[in-house]
């Protein structure tokens, strides 16, 4: 389980031209110290110590994190310097960037295919009005009311499906979800607060091993969720 981070073979005297990428980070001389190469839609961050040693963080490195023990992790992690941890919390954020757009993608084809089978469940398509779902719902209503189909408890059952289906209906064709806001990658200290978004101070060591933690920790509800998500996608293909 021990996290690696990938050194390349050798340092290029000069970085800033031989690296392709975007730089992030410039020391005190306007040298850039960490430089974003995206190939192939892989994204990985090189960091340049002060020692003139090249390090670089990547989907392996990231992978490693992920498998490995909180114990190995944080010797690991201590062993970096401050630029490597910098170098390291943008990687991340790029990984979480990427997982979100794809859980959120994820999602939407699982309301997608929630829709379609409550649309079909009363007969009708995503394209019908709001008069004709009304409709649908009333004529299914008295259908299934529990007091014409003996009041069994299957039947109480079956009719607070059917309606919650319909109210799910409802509410999601009354709202759409708000317009995404694209982030600016910025180094700037900011404080910390409560909208969801991760902060730090790239200048203290603290806040910037706190924010690994962070990251490393909502990187693992995403791919939790993410499995959740594929599986009730499988199951409703299957259905």
């Amino acid at each position: 389980d021990a996290v690696d981070a990938t050194v390349t073979p050798e340092a290029p005297s000069t970085p800033s031209l031989s690296l392709p990428g975007e730089p992030i980070a410039f020391d005190e001389r306007g040298v850039p110290i960490i430089v974003r190469s995206v190939e192939l839609g892989q994204s990985r961050h090189y960091v340049l110590n002060e020692d003139g040693e090249w390090h670089t963080f990547g989907d392996r490195t990231v992978d490693s994190l992920m498998k490995s023990g909180e114990d190995s992790a944080r010797e690991w992690l201590g062993a970096l310097s401050h630029r490597d941890v910098r170098g390291l919390v943008h990687e991340l954020g790029q990984r979480l960037l990427k997982s979100s757009q794809l859980y959120q993608k994820q999602q939407g084809v699982l309301e997608l295919m929630r829709d379609m089978a409550d649309y079909a469940f009363f007969g009708l398509t995503s394209h019908c009005s709001e008069r004709e779902l009304d409709n649908a719902y009333r004529k299914m209503a008295k259908k299934m009311h529990p007091d014409k189909n003996g009041g069994t408890d299957m039947a109480k059952k079956r009719f607070q499906h059917m309606k919650e289906r319909y109210e799910s209906l409802k509410a999601r064709r009354g709202a759409g979800p708000p317009p995404a806001e694209e982030e600016e990658d910025s180094e700037e200290p900011k404080a910390e607060n409560d909208t969801g978004r991760i902060e730090f101070d790239p200048f203290d060591r603290k806040s910037l091993d706190r924010t690994v933690w962070n990251m490393l920790g909502q990187l693992r509800m995403l791919k939790q969720g993410l499995q959740e998500i594929s599986q009730q996608i499988g199951q409703r293909a299957t259905t």
